[in-house]
């Protein structure tokens, strides 16, 4: 819980990773929790235990542990795998973090090398086509659908056909192929190609 006004410091806690709880009580009694990174801990200007805290520097305590907890989310979002930037701010907003909260910790992730769009878009692409067989529509509508830039997808796709770790052709004969074996007929075939994307 935040509080939004001055409060009595009553207590500070080392925790494990560099982390420092405060637990500051409120005039009206409720007890607001905060878990700041050591180095923002040993920027604050804290009174001892027991003393008043202003509400410029609970505010303060508060905006830096809403960024702390908006980084560590991203990386656990991160941990997951791939994603960009726009996905990752929509992650970050859709388990209750504060946009700006959630835009201080994208540009984190950015400064930190975490977000490589252009990486995540080809690992994408060769994924979607290689293990799930999917076409080079198919794999642009699916990137554009994550946040990825158009043209970016487009480049993705190209620069996987030029390294080889795609080969839509070979794909599209494969997926011909085992339809006919399967007994498809040629309407069927042309519905299933257009569906993965070739």
């Amino acid at each position: 819980m935040y509080l939004e006004q001055e409060g009595v410091l009553r207590a500070v806690k080392q925790g494990g990773r560099g982390a420092v709880t405060l637990h500051i009580t409120g005039e009206d009694g409720e007890v607001g929790s905060y878990v700041l990174s050591q180095k923002d801990f040993e920027q604050l200007d804290l009174p001892p235990v027991g003393e008043v805290v202003c509400s410029e520097t609970v505010e303060q305590i508060r905006e830096l542990a809403g960024k702390r907890d908006a980084v560590r989310r991203s990386l656990a979002i991160l941990e997951r795998g791939d994603t960009n930037r726009k996905t990752l701010m929509r992650k970050l907003l859709s388990r209750g973090v504060l946009r700006h909260h959630a835009e201080l910790a994208v540009q984190e992730m950015e400064r930190r090398g975490y977000l490589d769009e252009e990486s995540g878009a080809y690992r994408a692409v060769v994924l979607c086509a290689n293990r799930k067989g999917w076409g080079p529509r198919k794999i642009h509508a699916y990137l554009v659908s994550h946040g990825y830039a158009g043209a970016l997808a487009a480049q993705a796709i190209e620069r996987a056909r030029e390294a080889g770790e795609v080969d839509f052709a070979a794909s599209r004969r494969e997926f011909i192929l085992a339809r006919r074996e399967a007994g498809k007929t040629e309407e069927q075939i042309l519905r299933a190609l257009w569906q993965a994307g070739f």
